[in-house]
């Protein structure tokens, strides 16, 4: 886990730590099919209700972080983290802030906690190919 409560990037972003009270608004931006559908796990429609039973029942192997803006939740991503240092990174932003390199950047500050923190040695990360800006 990061273990600050927030991890800065070196410009608009921070990543923290989900906490319960997260599950309104991730159920308000991946409730969104256009978000729902480029995720591998996001079922639609989603709720505060699926939001609360997914942030409960994270597995071990998990981290996720919120994505936030100027203190605001405006997506999610996170490592799975396998045996062998390996890990895949998920992540997703709601529809407002697409098309703004929030992803990217948030994925950069993702990247970098994976191998200083975590002494990852690979990540992988994919894509539908219908959304060639992930």
């Amino acid at each position: 886990m990061i273990t600050s409560s927030k991890f800065k990037g070196n410009r608009r972003l921070q990543l923290r730590p989900l906490v319960d009270s997260d599950a309104n608004q991730i159920a308000e931006l991946a409730g969104d099919w256009d978000v729902a559908r480029m995720t591998d796990r996001i079922p639609y429609p989603y709720t505060k209700s699926d939001a609360d039973y997914w942030i409960s029942g994270l597995p071990d192997n998990e981290e996720v972080f919120a994505i936030d803006l100027e203190d605001r939740l405006i997506g999610l991503c996170g490592l799975m983290i396998r045996e062998d240092r390996v890990a895949d990174i998920g992540y997703w932003l709601g529809k407002p802030w697409w098309g703004q390199g929030y992803a990217t950047e948030a994925i950069q500050i993702l990247i970098q906690y994976g191998f200083k923190h975590r002494k990852l040695r690979l990540l992988t990360c994919c894509h539908f190919i219908d959304n060639p800006a992930s």
